[in-house]
């Protein structure tokens, strides 16, 4: 899929449960993902539905080739998982 534009322009789809598996797919996992795939050569926009499971990500060919950016996504994304401590907290009590 080509954005309308530039013929250079291309988005890829991400699979967020791929990039971040349980129990990492949270929304400021997926938000911190973007921003930092949004930091890199050739990304012009890197955006994300966490209700939806997607990374979307526009960035131009001529800069930076598909199997690169992905390759550098997944290595973001461990970045981005393994950047802050996650818990999982057990509530009773309530009923």
């Amino acid at each position: 899929m080509t954005p309308s534009g530039s013929a250079a322009l291309a988005m890829r789809d991400f699979s967020l449960q791929a990039l971040l598996p349980n129990p990492f797919v949270c929304g400021e996992c997926a938000a911190r993902l973007a921003q930092m795939v949004a930091r890199e050569p050739g990304v012009i926009e890197s955006t994300h539905d966490v209700g939806a499971g997607v990374l979307h990500v526009v960035f131009d060919r001529e800069v930076t080739a598909d199997d690169a950016l992905a390759e550098r996504v997944e290595l973001l994304a461990r970045a981005a998982a393994n950047a802050v401590e996650h818990a999982a907290y057990r509530v009773t009590g309530l009923d």
